[in-house]
């Protein structure tokens, strides 16, 4: 099997950037050991959310509001 890694500067796709922004909120509301190393803080993910529900990705505004919510309730 033959690995290729993208450029560093490449963006994914919308639809892969949501996901990611899901993922890394369900690690931050779960609280993950992992995620007490890296960067990622809810309002990150609120900004990255909101930046694709401005491009009009389906879900996004949702996760959002979700952000939002989490946000609140630190």
């Amino acid at each position: 099997m033959e690995l290729v890694a993208g450029a560093p500067d490449a963006e994914g796709s919308p639809d892969l950037r949501l996901a990611a922004a899901v993922a890394d909120l369900a690690q931050l509301l779960r609280r993950a050991a992992p995620y007490a190393d890296r960067p990622v803080t809810l309002a990150a993910v609120r900004d990255r959310a909101d930046a694709l529900a401005e491009d009009g990705v389906p879900g996004a505004a949702q996760l959002v509001e979700l952000a939002e919510q989490a946000i609140a309730l630190e």
